[in-house]
């Protein structure tokens, strides 16, 4: 499932961290976000909509803090053919001097309605069609992925998910060789704490299996490429029959012209927007297909690289 987590948060984050300065210019940018969407998602096969906006109240360059969210809407998908889902995202920065260093907070949320339990099948059947080698213990990774394949009900799923994570543990111990250096034995100690930190909370009503609460605390490990900037302070996933949600509570610690050269870049980016110049409007188009193409990707497992 962890390609499933980043395709959702691909697919809701963007390159932002400050805002025009002019509320006027908010309205414009999206204005032109929504031309340049509507341009890229033009005659794709699971995009029906999207939607890109910031939020001009919140949003402001000189008290260094956004909000944006994101709507997509699926005409069908891998898991479900025939059958819509919606995909709802907020994204909040924010810079904290209230400590010595300069620390941009980072909440992002993530929700997608679908069918879940066709979307962890989906999930299984990817695994199984990938040709690389199976981490150890293979038979046992084998045998999860084929128990996925077969659940019929949240609760099904929920004894899945205690069972996946408990033979992670035995894949990150099997990882470990004489040979690894420090870096790598710290590397793997990290990823087993971190995985040790996961904490399930399911909740019933009347009986029934309603939600299934994951809770990733201090879930750096999880996360290699931001260990060393970054401090990734709860992942949480809820899981319902026909929702999926994920919130992810983070800090990064930037340096003082780390934050001048952001706050200039994007500055120059969103008012460029805001004025239709035409490099700005190419570069975001860009990245708005190669956002595209990665979302793709990740939900048939086939790769949509564009010529």
């Amino acid at each position: 499932m962890k390609s499933v987590l980043l395709c959702l948060l691909v697919f809701s984050s963007g390159k932002t961290f400050a805002a025009p300065k002019p509320k006027a210019d908010s309205v414009q940018v999206n204005e032109t976000f929504k031309t340049l969407i509507e341009k890229v998602i033009q005659g794709d096969e699971f995009l029906e909509s999207a939607e890109l906006h910031l939020d001009p109240k919140y949003s402001h360059l000189e008290r260094e803090r956004i909000r944006h969210s994101v709507k997509g809407f699926m005409k069908t998908t891998p898991w479900t053919p025939g059958k819509k889902a919606e995909i709802r995202g907020q994204n909040q920065f924010w810079m904290d001097r209230s400590v010595s260093k300069n620390v941009l907070r980072v909440e992002q949320r993530v929700e997608i309605d679908t069918d879940v339990i066709e979307l962890f099948k989906h999930a299984a059947t990817q695994a199984k069609k990938e040709k690389v080698a199976k981490p150890k213990p293979e038979k046992e990774v084998n045998e999860s992925i084929e128990s996925l394949l077969k659940i019929t009900s949240l609760k099904d799923l929920h004894e899945w998910l205690k069972a996946q994570n408990a033979l992670s543990l035995k894949v990150i111990d099997s990882l470990a060789t004489p040979k690894d250096d420090q870096e790598r034995k710290d590397e793997l100690k990290r990823s087993r704490l971190a995985a040790e930190k996961i904490h399930f909370e399911p909740y019933e009503e009347k009986g029934q299996l309603k939600q299934i609460r994951m809770r990733h605390l201090e879930a750096s490990g999880l996360i290699p490429a931001v260990r060393k900037k970054a401090f990734v302070h709860e992942i949480r996933v809820d899981i319902e029959s026909n929702r999926f949600i994920v919130t992810l509570v983070a800090s990064v610690d930037l340096t003082k012209e780390e934050v001048d050269d952001a706050t200039k870049e994007l500055d120059e980016l969103f008012n460029g927007l805001a004025t239709k110049e035409k490099d700005k409007m190419d570069e975001t188009e860009a990245n708005f297909s190669k956002g595209l193409d990665i979302f793709r990707s990740c939900i048939t497992g086939k790769r949509w690289d564009k010529e």
